[in-house]
């Protein structure tokens, strides 16, 4: 049961990989010109892919919706993708 959990998870990460690579092929490169909708869409593939693998957050307050600079000690490569789906652009 466990083995088949691992395969169906590394399937789902590549599949969701390979979906990340297709649509920021036609995002522009400069940030600035990102829409609202594809900036949505960033933040949904972030939580996505924390579900894919097996992270839960736990987000205690909010982010202004304002100027503002996020910091992380970067404990791994993670934290990327759990502050991405959680901050408002």
């Amino acid at each position: 049961m466990q083995t088949l959990r691992f395969f169906t998870r590394f399937a789902r990460l590549i599949f969701h990989l390979l979906y990340a690579l297709v649509f920021l092929a036609f995002y522009p490169n400069d940030k600035a010109k990102i829409s609202k909708a594809q900036w949505r869409r960033i933040k949904t593939w972030n939580q996505q892919f924390l579900n894919i693998c097996g992270v839960k957050l736990n987000v205690i307050g909010t982010v202004e919706n304002q100027a503002s600079l996020v910091i992380s000690n970067h404990i791994s490569w993670i934290d990327i993708a759990a502050i991405s789906s959680v901050v408002n652009t």
